[in-house]
């Protein structure tokens, strides 16, 4: 791969964030202006438990590494290493989440 289409991945990459970033404010922007009484409550616990945060983590780490991989900066087993921390990441929180939710004497001390 040469430079000029590393660089070309790159804009087209910086793109599609900026895509995902208008659409998660036009969303946004509809749950608060558009919804009845308490339509924009989900929306603002999703962006307060740092859900959305997590989720734009992931998604900028997946990209990174497989930029990273094109270039071959990072061989395929770096890759392999970087999604499976991901999946474990991600897959623990979803067990700590269901956890706390079932046990409410540990979530409320």
């Amino acid at each position: 791969m040469t430079p000029s289409d590393l660089l070309a991945l790159a804009q087209i990459l910086l793109v599609c964030v900026a895509i995902l970033a208008l659409a998660f404010t036009i969303v946004g922007g509809i749950a608060f202006w558009r919804t009845e009484k308490g339509g924009a409550k989900t929306f603002t616990l999703f962006i307060q438990r740092g859900d959305a945060l997590r989720i734009l983590t992931v998604v900028l780490i997946v990209i990174a590494a497989s930029f990273l991989a094109l270039a071959h900066v990072i061989e395929g087993t770096a890759v392999v290493a970087i999604l499976s921390g991901i999946a474990g990441y991600v897959l623990g929180g979803l067990r700590g989440t269901n956890a706390e939710k079932d046990d409410p004497v540990s979530t409320a001390s």
